[in-house]
């Protein structure tokens, strides 16, 4: 009879942790508005141009790109945190509008959307939001590794 190790497991599943659409998180948040705004800017430009077009076959490339799950994931402090993958698939989504040829005002929207979110990034990486956040979660299950980060280092 094999007998396991672990004697504690416990269910889970990638949708309880609210990983992609925390209400609660304003990167997130603002992540899918400019998804959104991508994914309707190119599904609207989709009827009017050749698919065969490079530039829609780029703007294609850059979108299924921003859209992954991933860069969302990243984003979440639950646990994890990456600024590079959550930018890189904000560049991606504005990378999408900057390719079609779309009205001024719907470019400016993109852009103005991609630099709040890369301030909002980078002022939770170095003012230590996501870690208080990441901290928060792992106090709240009690594992992780916040309990080093609470105590000094002593040599």
């Amino acid at each position: 009879n094999f007998q396991s190790p672990i004697s504690n497991l416990q269910f889970t599943s990638w949708e309880d942790e609210n990983l992609w659409s925390d209400a609660d998180n304003p990167i997130q948040q603002s992540y899918l508005n400019l998804m959104r705004l991508s994914l309707d800017t190119y599904w609207d430009q989709r009827s009017h141009i050749d698919k065969e077009d490079e530039q829609f076959k780029w703007a294609r490339e850059h979108l299924d790109n921003g859209v992954s799950s991933c860069n969302l994931f990243w984003a979440s402090c639950k646990p994890w945190w990456n600024p590079d993958y959550i930018l890189w698939g904000v560049e991606q989504l504005v990378k999408t509008v900057r390719t079609l040829d779309v009205d001024n005002h719907i470019k400016l929207r993109a852009e103005q959307s991609y630099s709040k979110i890369m301030a909002m990034v980078w002022d939770w990486h170095w003012a230590g939001e996501a870690q208080q956040r990441i901290d928060n979660l792992e106090k709240a299950n009690g594992r992780g590794l916040f309990w080093v980060r609470e105590q000094p280092t002593r040599w």
